[in-house]
């Protein structure tokens, strides 16, 4: 249940307009704030750049203490359970407890109730890579919380996915390749499991391999480390080997149960292969066959926002070197291109682009505050009035 325009009319343009005015208003209170103090020599940046800065965040972030455990719990506990009302009808749900199969009850709870938790969760634990403000995580949360425009099958696993892009972005200039290559384990294996129960992951697979291998060719042509250029290609090949693996590991289970075969005749047996291939060819049907965006209440202030956050982003990737901004910027740039063509929610590419720009903006003063608490209040009142309709 999501609250849209289905025909955007003369007033939902005017209303656009006026909130890029306001956004272009509060962003000016940004580019204020990260210009050179006066009495500092904080002006020498502009003029000698640093070198180019490719951490997000700290890398070694403190243990959560225990009131924010609970606090964690209460957010994925109350995320499931709003979720759950307002994804699944009342009768529905309690005709489901009352005599539905036990496969047909986790599946609910599963799809409807874990998704949306982890969804949030991870967009904590992604957002703690871009800061050590100890509010703006939890900030981040909220806002994925409080978001009903999005498919639960797939969002947790593109949101796992870029949470892990950010620990490898942060950490492939600095530390060994194993380390690195452990990062991409993780995120490709977070991509083959959407793509296994979404095919259009894929096209996310591939969006995200841009970041991946400008990292990679970074890397390598500014580093004076032996075999660099051997590693390069380990990266690069390396992505794309470790997302065939996980596709092709995950669809073991299944294909033994479903062919009866021996584990190794499986491999030789031609359905194994063509199930494969049938779920390439299933993303690419998804892309030719894409729908209509839905223009919500919920996720139209954020974009809009995180179109902001993106310019900015990228200004201070070129004043300030600070790559992340061309992180967050591709970030929002995928997002929108796959919400575009109905592939994906729009919290994908908005929630961590404003969270970085949250982040340094809060360290040269409060003005990222405001804007936290508008989108927290609009969120907040779309959600108010779905419970009420």
């Amino acid at each position: 249940m999501v609250l849209v325009w289905t025909q955007p009319d003369g007033w939902f343009f005017a209303g656009i307009a006026a909130m890029c005015v306001l956004l272009a208003v509060h962003f000016a209170g940004f580019f204020r704030a990260m210009a050179p103090r006066r009495r500092t020599l904080e002006w020498i940046t502009f003029v000698d750049p640093p070198a180019p800065r490719f951490g997000c965040g700290p890398l070694v972030h403190a243990q959560l203490a225990w009131y924010e455990l609970v606090l964690l719990l209460c957010i994925a506990v109350g995320t499931a359970f709003l979720q759950l009302r307002l994804r699944v009808p009342r009768e529905l749900l309690q005709a489901v407890l009352r005599s539905a199969p036990l496969a047909e009850w986790l599946e609910i709870v599963l799809i409807y109730a874990v998704s949306p938790a982890v969804c949030a969760l991870s967009v904590f634990f992604a957002a703690r890579r871009l800061t050590d403000h100890p509010v703006l995580p939890y900030c981040a949360a909220f806002l994925m919380a409080f978001d009903v425009n999005y498919d639960p099958e797939q969002l947790p696993f593109l949101l796992l996915a870029a949470a892990f892009l950010l620990r490898w972005w942060g950490a492939s200039q600095t530390l060994p390749a194993l380390p690195c290559a452990l990062e991409l384990l993780a995120m490709t294996a977070y991509l083959a499991l959407g793509a296994y129960v979404a095919p259009p992951t894929l096209l996310a697979a591939v969006l995200l391999f841009v970041p991946v291998c400008f990292g990679a060719i970074f890397r390598a042509s500014h580093a004076d480390a032996p075999r660099r250029w051997l590693r390069l290609f380990a990266a690069l090949a390396g992505y794309w080997a470790m997302l065939f693996l996980w596709m092709t590991l995950i669809r073991i289970p299944g294909a033994l149960l479903e062919t009866g075969l021996p584990f190794l005749q499986m491999f030789a047996d031609a359905r194994f292969w063509s199930a494969l291939g049938a779920q390439i060819t299933a993303a690419a049907a998804a892309l030719q066959s894409s729908g209509m965006p839905l223009l919500a209440i919920f996720s139209l202030p954020m974009q809009l926002y995180a179109l902001f956050a993106a310019i900015a982003g990228v200004w201070l990737a070129v004043t300030r070197r600070d790559l992340c901004g061309l992180l967050m910027a591709w970030l929002f740039i995928a997002g929108t291109a796959l919400w575009a063509l109905d592939l994906a929610a729009p919290a994908f590419g908005s929630l961590l682009p404003c969270a970085y720009i949250w982040s340094r903006w809060l360290q040269r003063g409060r003005g990222a505050a405001v804007g936290i608490a508008v989108l927290l209040a609009v969120s907040a009142a779309a959600l108010v009035l779905l419970l009420i309709l």
